[in-house]
């Protein structure tokens, strides 16, 4: 899931999806001046990508590239992916400008902001709203249902929210201690925080498009302002 704000391409996670944002950028002659990784933990599904991320690998990148990690395990990760025996290179050799920065609570970029705040997830997991000229959208994935005011705090009133929804509500009862939602939950969240637009996210590997559609239907149910994740949306 990626956002380009100005000259700034914002990113979060790292997943197999890098590939195609790789792919993009060597098209396009518009490039930015930095990109910034915000990851959300070191699950492997989360930080996979890297090794596709053609851009790491090239004698000149033309662009900053920032890694905002929430903790150090995050960089350990990721260093210890991008090495030997796992991938032949080392990060550590990589041509590109790369900066690591430690997310306590907000990162500051040109005119936006991002806060961080923790999720319910086997081994921590942290969502991220950004805010930009008086829009926003908030990045929550990797996470069981939350219930606390600080939590419908940090997503009140968001523009986009992408969120969680990998369960059917009979899934989400069985395999309740997996950190992830359902799209009952989910959607009753984003009416409850009022949302403007949500976006079910994080599907379930074993749903089909027909699966999808259902569960996206039933979310419409509960806040009609939904729609499932798609590729190239």
């Amino acid at each position: 899931v990626s956002l380009t704000i100005l000259d700034e391409l914002i990113v979060f996670d790292a997943g197999s999806g890098l590939v195609n944002l790789s792919l993009y950028l060597e098209k396009t002659a518009k490039k930015p001046k930095a990109v910034y990784f915000f990851i959300t933990h070191s699950h492997l599904d989360h930080i996979m990508g890297l090794s596709g991320f053609s851009w790491l690998w090239k004698p000149r990148c033309p662009f900053e590239i920032h890694f905002i990690i929430t903790n150090p395990g995050i960089k350990m990760a990721i260093d210890g992916l991008l090495s030997p025996p796992y991938f032949p290179l080392f990060l550590k050799d990589s041509k590109a400008e790369i900066f690591y920065h430690h997310i306590k609570d907000t990162f500051l970029g040109k005119g936006w902001s991002i806060k961080a705040f923790p999720l319910n997830h086997p081994g921590g997991s942290f969502g991220y709203r950004i805010d930009y000229l008086g829009q926003s959208v908030a990045f929550v994935t990797d996470t069981g249902p939350i219930e606390s005011q600080d939590f419908y705090g940090w997503l009140q009133a968001v523009d986009i929210l992408i969120h969680d929804a990998m369960f059917n509500y009979q899934q989400a009862e069985f395999h309740s201690d997996w950190g992830h939602s359902s799209v009952k939950y989910t959607a009753g969240l984003a009416k409850k925080v009022k949302a403007k637009h949500l976006i079910l996210y994080h599907h379930h590997h074993y749903h089909t498009d027909e699966d999808l559609k259902k569960l996206e239907h039933q979310a419409q149910e509960i806040f009609p302002q939904s729609s499932m994740a798609r590729q190239d949306q």
